[in-house]
């Protein structure tokens, strides 16, 4: 029979060794994520201001990963609600935490609190959340939004007044910082856009361009538009070349001065259906004010409006090209 042997010291040592390190391990592990949760609670808390607020931020998720759950999260850019959410959740991996994908939200919508139909009508544009997907790269260091991508199949409308008023078919926003040139790169694409009081209203709409001063942009919007904020649009289009109107090739910039208030021209060769003649396209440029700028137009700009006059006359009074 054999005689069982105690271990050597050797072996004994090495074990102890063995066990040591994976406690350190584990320690190290528990620690770097309680560490990095509380980081991000924290920076989230005094992110707060008048364009991002909730009532509860919260991470779980240990030991797999990091799960953000907010509750009655808003989100604004100016008078318009971007996204409210009685409850959101996003996760990420506990070695990339500056990496975040949307898990769920319940009830997302938009909501636009100043709406252009009326004055006192506020319009909910809800959002079906199995098709709203999100995702958001933040900076390691200063914690600004490096990418941001937004991605949904639908949106419909509700309002006391005017039920059903909008909807809209796929929809993507993506948002990419460019560190070397200090601006962000935007795109927005939106599709089958209906509207029950503006039955012309372009069914597509695509806008690419660059916002500049992205460390402003991240601190809220209104900040930034009274810092010298520019929307400088570098292409755009809108409608169908078969639908009744339709824009290509937009391109212009919209300032904003340090009251917040914008002013800019937009140009883009446009066309029009009447019936079955067509018109253009042709060549022209929209001026853009804010209702509360008080800004002469120059000489140019008055010579490019009228010139734009005289080709809606032409295209009113029938005559084609």
């Amino acid at each position: 029979m054999a005689e069982n042997k105690p271990p050597k010291k050797a072996d004994t040592k090495l074990l102890l060794v063995s066990w040591g390190l994976g406690l350190a391990l584990v320690v190290f592990y528990v620690g770097y994520w309680v560490f990095v949760a509380h980081k991000i609670e924290t920076q989230l808390e005094a992110r707060k201001n008048a364009d991002f607020s909730f009532a509860s931020a919260k991470i779980s998720g240990f030991p797999y990963r990091f799960t953000l759950t907010i509750k009655d999260l808003h989100t604004k850019i100016g008078q318009v609600t971007v996204l409210r959410s009685e409850e959101l959740s996003a996760s990420a991996s506990t070695f990339e935490p500056q990496l975040w994908v949307l898990e769920g939200a319940i009830r997302p919508s938009i909501w636009l609190d100043n709406p252009a139909y009326s004055d006192t009508v506020a319009f909910q544009f809800e959002l079906k959340p199995d098709n709203f997907q999100a995702s958001v790269r933040l900076d390691p260091k200063s914690r600004e939004i490096e990418r941001l991508s937004i991605r949904f199949s639908g949106i419909a409308s509700s309002g006391s007044q005017y039920p059903e008023i909008f909807s809209m078919g796929r929809g993507e926003v993506h948002l990419i910082k460019d560190n070397t040139n200090n601006n962000y790169a935007f795109s927005v694409d939106l599709n089958a856009v209906t509207n029950s009081l503006n039955t012309s209203l372009p069914n597509r709409l695509l806008l690419r361009g660059l916002l500049n001063n992205p460390q402003n942009l991240n601190r809220n919007w209104d900040y930034w538009t009274k810092n010298g904020g520019i929307i400088d649009i570098k292409y755009g289009m809108f409608g169908e070349k078969a639908g009744v109107q339709y824009a290509d090739n937009m391109r212009g910039k919209l300032n904003f001065n340090s009251e917040g208030k914008f002013s800019g021209k937009i140009n883009a060769d446009i066309g029009l259906r009447l019936g079955p003649h067509r018109f253009g396209p042709f060549n022209g440029s929209v001026y853009l004010k804010d209702s509360e700028v008080d800004e002469p137009a120059t000489a140019q700009e008055l010579m490019e409006i009228e010139a734009f006059r005289q080709h809606e006359a032409l295209l009113n009074s029938g005559r084609t090209f």
